[in-house]
């Protein structure tokens, strides 16, 4: 059983080193050096932190100073990094926490979009910028597009119009990223924004156009 570490208690330099200032591997650090946030841990994997608004509040300044990570670190710890933030269950359960102020989740949502807007659109990653919003959507696609409470569908919705913003960045990766978030999404206005982001954009790429149209065909289906 590995020991838990409670990342939220480090300054918030701290917090970017842990997160970025790593070795790369074939298998992820995580895998082997810490495998979770505290407090607990089962099988070596914890599903909690130890002060989830705190980590939001990191995670929104980290979005928002996301520019200056190739100043520090290479493009491959940055890859790393931002596969640990995403599927290591340290944002994702905080988004649906409810002892967590609404305003504070929808916040850092919205921030993604600086992410993308900061370094994504510009830093050419792997995966780990595509994967970005199916990796927190796919919650909803399992529950074809339905919100189980009006706080879900507040994130849902949040998540939607942070989406469509990134969908306007001038980037074939943030176009890419939004349309792997819209498929897992399943919002209903999802047709009719991809009718309106096809009409102002006529020059899009014809691969990524044809994806765009063929998400429009599936979006009829659940809106």
């Amino acid at each position: 059983m590995l020991s838990p570490i409670d990342i939220t208690r480090y300054s918030f330099p701290d917090f970017v080193r842990f997160i970025f200032d790593r070795r790369v591997a074939d298998a992820p650090w995580w895998h082997s050096d810490w495998m979770a946030c505290a407090p607990g841990v089962v099988g070596g994997l914890s599903h909690t932190v130890g002060d989830a608004a705190r980590l939001l509040e990191y995670l929104i300044q980290l979005f928002e100073t996301a520019d200056r990570l190739p100043d520090e670190y290479t493009r491959c710890q940055i890859e790393q990094g931002f596969w640990f933030i995403s599927v290591m269950d340290g944002l994702d359960p905080p988004l649906w926490d409810r002892d967590v102020p609404l305003a504070l989740r929808q916040q850092c949502i919205e921030a993604m979009e600086l992410l993308f807007a900061k370094l994504f659109a510009w830093e050419s990653l792997e995966t780990a910028s595509l994967i970005w919003w199916y990796n927190f959507a796919k919650g909803y696609d399992l529950d074809e597009g339905q919100p189980t409470d009006e706080d879900d569908a507040a994130i849902q919705q949040t998540m939607f119009e942070t989406i469509r913003r990134v969908l306007w960045i001038d980037s074939t990766a943030c176009r890419q990223s939004a349309l792997a978030g819209l498929i897992a999404l399943k919002h209903p206005e999802t047709a009719a924004t991809i009718d309106e982001f096809l009409e102002e954009n006529p020059d899009v790429d014809d691969a990524l156009g044809a994806e765009f149209v063929s998400l429009r065909e599936r979006a009829l289906a659940w809106s």
